[in-house]
């Protein structure tokens, strides 16, 4: 089950790797309050839902245990998106990929590219209307129910394999 997957290189205009990013991070690393944590959470969130309680408490307490901050910038400093095309194309496995459609963080469209890059499995994809980056919190009786179905066959019939076509005498313009 992919759900909302990183991976897929970003542009600038998604916030990719800009300076005001930058400096954003080096403070968000070093003097992060709960309100910081609640307003990071609470863009990724489409109205009417919104960053549960829990979540915030969680991420906050994580980041003022001592020694967290080291661990995270080690993460963010080894983090890279890789090439999501190489490993989906290597998956055999029956996928679900399950994407919001008001996801600001990663766009919906980036559903359609990792069902086109699963070129040796059956898959299925499904975008959920006004759920955004975090839709397991945001509407998690559905996400659950379509997971559950998934997992026990109940979808098979929906399962399809994207197979690329060569095109002969092809010429780029």
């Amino acid at each position: 089950v992919l759900i909302n997957c990183g991976g897929l290189p970003r542009v600038r205009k998604q916030g990719g790797n800009s300076q005001v990013g930058a400096l954003f991070m080096w403070m968000f690393k070093r003097h992060m309050t709960k309100g910081m944590v609640q307003s990071f959470f609470k863009s990724s969130f489409i109205k009417p839902h919104s960053p549960p309680k829990q979540l915030i408490d969680i991420c906050h307490d994580m980041r003022r245990r001592i020694g967290r901050n080291q661990e995270a910038e080690l993460m963010i400093q080894q983090f890279h998106t890789g090439d999501p095309e190489s490993i989906l194309s290597k998956v055999q496995a029956p996928t679900f990929i399950m994407w919001g459609t008001d996801n600001l963080t990663a766009v919906h469209l980036d559903a359609d590219v990792f069902e086109h890059w699963l070129t040796n499995a059956p898959c299925m994809k499904k975008k959920y209307n006004g759920a955004g980056h975090y839709m397991f919190l945001e509407i998690p009786e559905k996400v659950n129910k379509d997971i559950k179905d998934f997992l026990n066959g109940n979808t098979n019939d929906k399962l399809r394999l994207t197979q690329r076509v060569l095109v002969a005498n092809w010429k780029q313009v």
